[in-house]
Protein backbone atom coordinates (compact mmCIF):
# COMPACT_ATOMS: atom_id res chain seq x y z
CA UNK A 1 0.00 0.00 0.00
CA UNK A 2 2.78 2.42 0.93
CA UNK A 3 4.77 1.88 -2.25
CA UNK A 4 1.78 3.10 -4.23
CA UNK A 5 1.95 6.45 -2.41
CA UNK A 6 5.71 7.16 -2.38
CA UNK A 7 8.67 6.91 -4.73
CA UNK A 8 10.92 6.48 -1.69
CA UNK A 9 10.88 3.25 0.29
CA UNK A 10 11.24 2.83 4.03
CA UNK A 11 14.63 1.28 4.83
CA UNK A 12 14.76 -2.22 6.20
CA UNK A 13 16.86 -2.79 9.34
CA UNK A 14 19.40 -4.88 7.40
CA UNK A 15 19.95 -2.02 4.92
CA UNK A 16 21.79 0.08 7.52
CA UNK A 17 24.82 -0.71 9.66
CA UNK A 18 24.04 1.56 12.59
CA UNK A 19 21.58 4.21 13.76
CA UNK A 20 18.77 2.28 12.08
CA UNK A 21 16.04 3.93 14.13
CA UNK A 22 17.28 7.46 13.42
CA UNK A 23 17.66 6.72 9.72
CA UNK A 24 14.09 5.40 9.72
CA UNK A 25 12.80 8.52 11.51
CA UNK A 26 14.56 10.73 8.98
CA UNK A 27 12.99 8.80 6.09
CA UNK A 28 9.57 8.96 7.76
CA UNK A 29 9.85 12.74 7.77
CA UNK A 30 10.76 12.66 4.07
CA UNK A 31 7.66 10.58 3.25
CA UNK A 32 5.29 12.25 5.72
CA UNK A 33 2.72 13.17 3.06
CA UNK A 34 2.70 9.64 1.63
CA UNK A 35 2.19 8.15 5.09
CA UNK A 36 -0.67 10.54 5.80
CA UNK A 37 -2.32 9.78 2.46
CA UNK A 38 -1.92 6.07 3.15
CA UNK A 39 -3.74 6.05 6.50
CA UNK A 40 -6.72 8.07 5.27
CA UNK A 41 -7.19 6.01 2.11
CA UNK A 42 -9.81 3.39 1.31
CA UNK A 43 -7.22 0.58 1.09
CA UNK A 44 -6.04 1.28 4.65
CA UNK A 45 -9.59 1.34 6.02
CA UNK A 46 -10.44 -1.95 4.32
CA UNK A 47 -7.22 -3.61 5.44
CA UNK A 48 -7.66 -2.32 8.98
CA UNK A 49 -11.29 -3.47 9.13
CA UNK A 50 -10.32 -7.01 8.05
CA UNK A 51 -7.20 -7.15 10.21
CA UNK A 52 -6.93 -8.85 13.57
CA UNK A 53 -5.01 -5.77 14.71
CA UNK A 54 -7.53 -3.03 13.94
CA UNK A 55 -6.81 -1.26 17.26
CA UNK A 56 -3.14 -1.05 16.29
CA UNK A 57 -4.10 0.22 12.85
CA UNK A 58 -6.25 2.92 14.43
CA UNK A 59 -3.35 3.88 16.71
CA UNK A 60 -0.99 4.13 13.73
CA UNK A 61 -3.49 6.29 11.82
CA UNK A 62 -3.99 8.59 14.80
CA UNK A 63 -0.23 8.93 15.33
CA UNK A 64 0.56 9.68 11.67
CA UNK A 65 -2.16 12.33 11.54
CA UNK A 66 -1.16 14.01 14.83
CA UNK A 67 0.88 17.18 14.22
CA UNK A 68 2.57 16.79 17.62
CA UNK A 69 4.11 13.51 16.48
CA UNK A 70 5.83 15.21 13.54
CA UNK A 71 7.01 18.15 15.67
CA UNK A 72 8.56 15.75 18.19
CA UNK A 73 10.12 13.72 15.39
CA UNK A 74 11.78 16.89 14.06
CA UNK A 75 13.11 17.66 17.56
CA UNK A 76 14.56 14.16 17.93
CA UNK A 77 16.26 14.41 14.55
CA UNK A 78 17.69 17.83 15.40
CA UNK A 79 19.12 16.47 18.66
CA UNK A 80 20.59 13.31 17.13
CA UNK A 81 21.84 14.72 13.81
CA UNK A 82 25.35 15.28 15.18
CA UNK A 83 25.57 11.85 16.79
CA UNK A 84 24.53 10.09 13.58
CA UNK A 85 27.02 12.15 11.56
CA UNK A 86 29.76 11.24 14.04
CA UNK A 87 28.87 7.54 13.86
CA UNK A 88 29.03 7.70 10.07
CA UNK A 89 32.45 9.31 10.24
CA UNK A 90 33.73 6.66 12.65
CA UNK A 91 32.30 3.86 10.50
CA UNK A 92 34.55 4.75 7.56
CA UNK A 93 37.38 2.61 8.90
CA UNK A 94 40.16 5.21 8.85
CA UNK A 95 42.01 6.83 11.73
CA UNK A 96 40.09 9.96 12.61
CA UNK A 97 40.66 10.68 16.30
CA UNK A 98 41.24 14.38 15.60
CA UNK A 99 38.11 14.63 13.49
CA UNK A 100 36.10 12.84 16.16
CA UNK A 101 37.32 15.29 18.80
CA UNK A 102 36.37 18.29 16.64
CA UNK A 103 33.03 16.74 15.73
CA UNK A 104 32.22 16.03 19.38
CA UNK A 105 33.14 19.60 20.35
CA UNK A 106 31.00 21.06 17.56
CA UNK A 107 28.12 18.75 18.44
CA UNK A 108 28.33 19.89 22.06
CA UNK A 109 28.10 23.49 20.87
CA UNK A 110 25.05 22.63 18.75
CA UNK A 111 23.35 20.94 21.70
CA UNK A 112 23.99 23.97 23.90
CA UNK A 113 22.50 26.23 21.22
CA UNK A 114 19.43 23.99 21.02
CA UNK A 115 19.06 24.06 24.80
CA UNK A 116 19.44 27.85 24.91
CA UNK A 117 17.08 28.38 21.98
CA UNK A 118 19.69 30.12 19.82
CA UNK A 119 19.83 27.40 17.16
CA UNK A 120 17.97 27.47 13.87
Amino acid sequence: MFRGKSVLDLPKPGDTHFATNFIMLDRMLEVKEALQKLVVGREWREWNRKSNHSDDGDDVRDCVLRSGFWKNLEKVLALTKGTVALLRECNRGVLIVGKVYVAMFNYGQELEALRDGTSE
